[in-house]
């Protein structure tokens, strides 16, 4: 049996969006509700990943990996990166929410890094 990570909300529409363009299934094979499949979609398109490519947040990833050679990354928990990926935060605020014990983790300046 496979082992199945999290997804990003970017990998997550391009999964839909490819299952959305196969022809016909295989006996067996599981496959979304049409509905669900189309809501998921059209939620995906309203959140700050509509237009993103995986590419681009791996690129996003890659300059975290890169700031403050490595330790920011370093510290930063699959979640908190997935949520980073996901959420995009544009205030301070935002990424205090959303990154558990921010403010003890991490230095001040390290939130503009961040965001920069």
């Amino acid at each position: 049996e496979r082992k199945i990570g999290h997804l990003s909300n970017v990998e997550m529409q391009e999964m839909l969006e490819v299952f959305g363009r196969q022809p016909g299934r295989k006996p067996g094979q599981k496959v979304f509700q049409p509905w669900i499949h189309s809501k998921t979609l059209e939620y995906l398109k309203t959140t700050p990943v509509k237009g993103q490519s995986s590419s681009q947040a791996r690129g996003f990833i890659e300059e975290l990996k890169q700031l403050r050679e490595g330790e920011i990354f370093k510290e930063l928990t699959k979640a908190d990166k997935l949520q980073l990926i996901n959420i995009q935060p544009q205030e301070e605020s935002t990424l205090y929410a959303i990154i558990e014990e921010f403010e003890t983790r991490f230095p001040e300046e390290v939130a503009e890094e961040i965001q920069a």
